[in-house]
């Protein structure tokens, strides 16, 4: 099956959180747990909490101007 542009783009938003998780000392537990009444796109584990995280990607290019 093809994935679509905004899937493609999700996952990558979810694979770029968990590395950053990862490197801030999370232990990824699942990702896309679903139940009945939805899904968590991230479980991750730190000093025995659980974190149940909710990913936002955006697709489109924005640009930054500082503030000076």
């Amino acid at each position: 099956m093809t994935q679509t542009d905004k899937q493609v783009v999700g996952k990558l938003g979810e694979d770029l959180a968990c590395v950053f998780l990862e490197k801030h000392g999370y232990e990824i537990i699942d990702r896309n747990y679903r139940k009945k009444w939805g899904e968590l796109d991230i479980v991750a584990k730190k000093d025995g909490v659980l974190n149940f995280v909710e990913v936002k990607s955006v697709s489109r290019v924005t640009e930054y101007e500082p503030k000076t």
